[in-house]
């Protein structure tokens, strides 16, 4: 995993280095927003990887056959895997993180994925987080 996460890495220009992939890895903590990034990344790999999730993975691959889910939809959808991966995230967090991508987009874009089965949300007070679908 430590070579496909560097390799991701060094793709989409993220600045990290070898030491502290290992070290989230290893089961620390993240102690700084590119170790974050790592953890995110390493969460979405896992849940990936869980054969518990094949049913979103086949309902989104369904939804991209039939032409429903866009280019910028996809990047978002690949993003929240590999950064999120079952963690929660708002709109703006999203909006923020991703940074190619105005709110329109990101609120349609949680709202569809929403309605396939995709994504679910948890209302906090007037405040509401998505998470990908188990």
């Amino acid at each position: 995993m430590e070579d496909e996460l560097l390799s991701t890495f060094t793709i989409e220009q993220f600045d990290t280095s070898q030491d502290s992939v290992r070290k989230i890895l290893s089961g620390y903590a993240p102690t700084s927003e590119s170790e974050n990034r790592i953890y995110g990344m390493k969460k979405g790999l896992e849940f990936i990887g869980n054969p518990r999730h094949t049913i979103s993975t086949e309902t989104f691959q369904n939804a991209l056959a039939q032409g429903d889910v866009t280019e910028k939809e996809q990047a978002l959808w690949q993003f929240l895997l590999t950064s999120y991966g079952n963690g929660q995230f708002s709109t703006k967090q999203l909006e923020k993180d991703f940074g190619n991508a105005a709110y329109a987009t990101i609120r349609g874009f949680v709202l569809k994925f929403e309605n396939l089965g995709l994504l679910r949300s948890a209302k906090y007070g007037n405040r509401i987080k998505y998470q990908i679908a188990d």
